[in-house]
């Protein structure tokens, strides 16, 4: 949703004449810093997420050394190596979201400088290039946040035994 508010406020700038660019310049620089804090939340969830992961499958090797009965050691490592594959995924998953919003956090820092320059609806025509990527970059981000979340589920399924 954010970053839907913030191309919201990148098109508002490319649609606005003069009168109107520094009403949404300002709106696209508060829509930009909610997005650079929502992200900011976001890798601390993150680095817990792979804390407690890490954790957690120490515990279970831990456990997993412990046990007599062959079959239920069995099963349970079995368990345990499906969710590390899926959890795997999801850490390599948000890796590559990451990696492709810090792009698209490169190409809206470049129109930022550009506009902190020069607010004019020349420099906005000067930069028309410069949106269409972002705007691309944009739905690869949402694509890859759509994938994560999917991989999320899977390994919620796993969790609740479906």
């Amino acid at each position: 949703a954010q970053i839907r508010a913030l191309q919201a406020a990148l098109s508002a700038i490319r649609e606005s004449g003069a009168a109107g660019l520094k009403e949404h310049y300002a709106t696209f620089e508060k829509e930009l810093e909610n997005l650079k804090s929502l992200a900011d939340s976001l890798r601390k969830r993150k680095e817990d997420m792979v804390a407690r992961g890490k954790a957690y499958f120490d515990l279970w090797e831990k456990q997993l050394a412990e046990m007599k009965t062959a079959s239920v050691k069995e099963l349970a490592a079995q368990r345990r190596e499906e969710l590390a594959k899926n959890y795997g995924d999801i850490i390599s998953a948000t890796q590559l979201t990451g990696d492709a919003y810090d792009f698209y956090v490169k190409l809206i820092g470049e129109i930022q400088q550009a506009l902190d320059d020069d607010l004019s609806v020349e420099t906005v025509k000067k930069l028309a290039s410069k949106f269409e990527q972002a705007a691309k970059q944009a739905d690869a981000v949402k694509q890859r946040i759509a994938g994560a979340v999917e991989k999320l589920g899977k390994i919620a399924s796993i969790y609740a035994g479906t």
